[in-house]
């Protein structure tokens, strides 16, 4: 929506898309803590899929909000790609 909205965040996180690279952890930090503030401020809970990707993400996460559930879901590679190629 940052990208869409052409906000400061968004422009600096489509520089990065633009070359196909993967937008760096300080930049994903801010435009999700920003994002989900609303709702947190509400009191309502989020799931987040793709993020945290990395240990430093995760890490921010945890300092920035209160994380009542973390699920991993384990698939086996061949599964993965059989599903991808069945769509």
């Amino acid at each position: 929506s940052h990208v869409r909205q052409e906000t400061k965040l968004g422009l600096e996180a489509a520089k990065y898309m633009k070359e196909g690279k993967l937008v760096p952890d300080e930049l994903m930090i801010d435009l999700v803590v920003e994002e989900s503030a609303p709702f947190l401020e509400k009191g309502e809970s989020l799931l987040l899929d793709g993020f945290p990707r990395t240990v430093v993400q995760a890490e921010a996460l945890e300092q920035s909000v209160h994380v009542d559930m973390v699920v991993n879901l384990d698939i086996p590679n061949d599964t993965i790609v059989e599903r991808l190629t069945d769509r």
